[in-house]
């Protein structure tokens, strides 16, 4: 539920497709999680003023709040593994990662 909470809330008013796109799952997968979401008080579903076939998701302050905490602990997590490790292995590190992700998401195409 993470990935879509913190998705929803960098991108304001995405569609539930948007999310589906962006995060790379199935478009009921997705609702099943925003309905869940929703009923936790996180996101709002707002049916599209435009386009009556379209769901936006909105974060409430209560997913806002619980999205920058997540974000901080993830940050907090980020700097401590990385505290250990020289800024040449830092380095190294993250351009393996980047190769990973690259990889994964070649994968999925």
């Amino acid at each position: 539920q993470f990935p879509i909470l913190l998705t929803a809330h960098a991108m304001e008013g995405l569609s539930q497709t948007d999310i589906a796109d962006i995060t790379h799952r199935d478009k009921s997968s997705i609702q099943r999680t925003l309905a869940t979401l929703e009923r936790k008080g996180l996101v709002k579903i707002v049916q599209d003023a435009n386009d009556k076939r379209r769901n936006l998701i909105y974060v409430t302050d209560g997913g806002k709040f619980l999205a920058e905490k997540i974000k901080q602990l993830m940050k907090r997590a980020e700097e401590e593994t990385f505290a250990v490790l020289s800024e040449d292995e830092r380095n190294a590190a993250i351009v393996s990662m980047k190769e990973i992700a690259d990889k994964l998401q070649k994968k999925k195409k």
